[in-house]
């Protein structure tokens, strides 16, 4: 087994008596600066033991577990809601898109996180939820058509960039959850989705199944993006170019190394994902935590 990397303390002011702590524990580093020390200090074991969903503790870090897989939808599942049996339902997002209206959707998904943050308070759920899905509903074939909102490109972008700032919060430094639209990109063929190819011409890709992606980012906010289980044209997509900043569909590695920053009481995780599994890529550089005024 590799050796882990010997665990440095760093000096600053202290008063007396206190601790020192690790760069990525001080809360008054740039999240930035704070997730480049803490990937430093992950040996290549922790890394990969950090591709699941099901993301493992790291104690000798101080990081704990962490769950990425929730869903909300239309309201949190009662999955995530376990014994607590008690969730709002709210129409699906297709009868939503019926509406024409980005502020009602904003106030659906502020109760909905509002929810998320009671059961982050009272069952200690992860703030991390697998919604909007933004697939475009071409073809009723594909079985998923009640989840998205609709055919138009344009209506859908709006709503879902509505929705994932009602989920996300406007706290200027926090998130209340994180919104992961998805599936990046043109997951619209359910039976062969974990092996087949979606394939269209560059101009249908780029205008048609994209732009509802990039007003989730550009409008919304969004701060992870659930990648596609089928490839497109052939090739793994990634959601940005990560060296430009530019929202694209690049097509070729498909692993990228983003950071989720949680609450300063309980340590950041940087993440590396494979964008060819069934898995959220977060690229969230604001932390999460509960809002004084929370239930």
């Amino acid at each position: 087994m590799m050796k882990a990397p010997q665990v440095k303390r760093y000096e600053i002011e202290y008063k007396k008596g206190e601790p020192a702590m690790l760069r990525y524990e001080d809360a008054s580093l740039p999240f930035e600066a704070r997730a480049a020390d803490l990937v430093s200090r992950l040996t290549l074991q922790e890394k990969a033991l950090q591709l699941s969903h099901n993301a493992p503790a790291i104690p000798r870090l101080n990081i704990r577990a962490w769950n990425w897989w929730n869903e909300a939808s239309h309201g949190v599942t009662p999955a995530v809601v376990q014994e607590f049996k008690q969730a709002t339902c709210f129409p699906t997002c297709l009868a939503m898109s019926q509406t024409w209206n980005e502020e009602l959707v904003t106030q659906v998904t502020t109760v909905i996180s509002d929810e998320i943050r009671a059961l982050r308070n009272t069952i200690g759920k992860e703030l991390d939820y697998w919604c909007p899905t933004v697939n475009m509903g071409r073809d009723p074939r594909w079985g998923r058509n009640d989840e998205n909102f609709g055919e138009d490109p344009y209506l859908a972008g709006k709503l879902a960039a509505a929705y994932v700032r009602g989920l996300q919060g406007d706290d200027p430094v926090y998130l209340k959850a994180i919104s992961t639209p998805k599936h990046f990109a043109a997951n619209n063929s359910e039976y062969n989705r974990c092996n087949g190819s979606s394939n269209m011409d560059e101009a249908t890709l780029r205008e048609y199944y994209l732009p509802v992606f990039e007003r989730c980012v550009r409008e919304g906010g969004a701060r992870s993006i659930m990648t596609s289980y089928n490839r497109s044209m052939g090739f793994p997509r990634l959601p940005m170019n990560t060296s430009s900043g530019k929202f694209s569909a690049k097509s070729g590695d498909s692993r990228a190394i983003l950071y989720r920053m949680t609450a300063p009481s309980e340590m950041s995780v940087p993440i590396l994902r494979s964008c060819s599994e069934n898995c959220a890529v977060s690229f969230t550089q604001r932390p999460c935590r509960r809002p004084p005024h929370s239930a």
